[in-house]
């Protein structure tokens, strides 16, 4: 019984926070696109990116994901439009993950 409402009081206190549940949700999605990224799955990947990009555009991990998928698809062209957004960003870490990337 004490376990039991020592974990009760510890959800409410992430029930509080919108911010980690959506932090929780996003991880998430990358969890499932990084699922069907391994599987070679990536139409699945894509959509369940897009759909969650819709709700959350500033997601830089999906976005990322994204690119790695249009990298395994050989699209030039994809790639570079969502790479040169990306870039803009200023990012050393991100442009760093762009040019491991982009030895496709």
């Amino acid at each position: 019984l004490k376990g039991e409402k020592a974990f009760l009081e510890n959800q409410s206190d992430v029930d509080d926070s919108d911010e980690l549940l959506g932090d929780e949700v996003g991880n998430g999605v990358e969890l499932q696109a990084a699922m069907f990224i391994a599987y070679e799955r990536y139409d699945e990947a894509e959509q369940l990116i897009n759909e969650s990009l819709l709700e959350n555009p500033d997601n830089t991990p999906l976005k990322l994901q994204l690119l790695e998928i249009f990298a395994a698809r050989k699209d030039r062209m994809q790639f570079g439009m969502l790479a040169n957004r990306l870039r803009e960003l200023g990012d050393d870490q991100v442009n760093a993950t762009i040019d491991a990337l982009a030895q496709f």
